[in-house]
């Protein structure tokens, strides 16, 4: 069978849609890469801003981390020591016939929370 001169036609005008949906495709995903790549470089650059207006440049911001991390550690020892030394005196003063509802009333803490703490 002999293909019309149409059909031909058609084939081509189809073989041409194809292409320009391929390319519409392509340019489409290449705008979307491109907005991506530009909202990471707005938040780059809002991040900085931010450093630089909080802290006053990167390095003055990582000496703060530092001196900040220091401090929370001298925190949790004082806290770890001030626990240790609640959970003796509770337990003393539990030795001592002292109730748990007076210990609870006293330390802000629940008897439940207390006897955990002591056995």
């Amino acid at each position: 069978m002999v293909r019309s001169r149409i059909t031909k036609v058609d084939e081509r005008r189809r073989e041409a849609y194809r292409r320009q949906r391929d390319a519409n495709d392509k340019a489409a995903v290449a705008a979307r890469e491109r907005a991506a790549q530009l909202r990471e470089l707005e938040r780059d650059a809002e991040s900085r801003r931010e450093l630089e207006t909080v802290w006053g440049s990167q390095q003055a911001g990582l000496s703060r981390l530092r001196d900040i991390s220091k401090q929370l550690d001298k925190l949790h020892r004082a806290e770890r020591s001030l626990l240790d030394e609640r959970d003796r005196l509770v337990d003393a003063l539990r030795r001592n016939n002292v109730s748990w509802a007076m210990l609870s009333s006293w330390s802000g803490l629940s008897r439940q929370g207390m006897s955990k703490r002591t056995s």
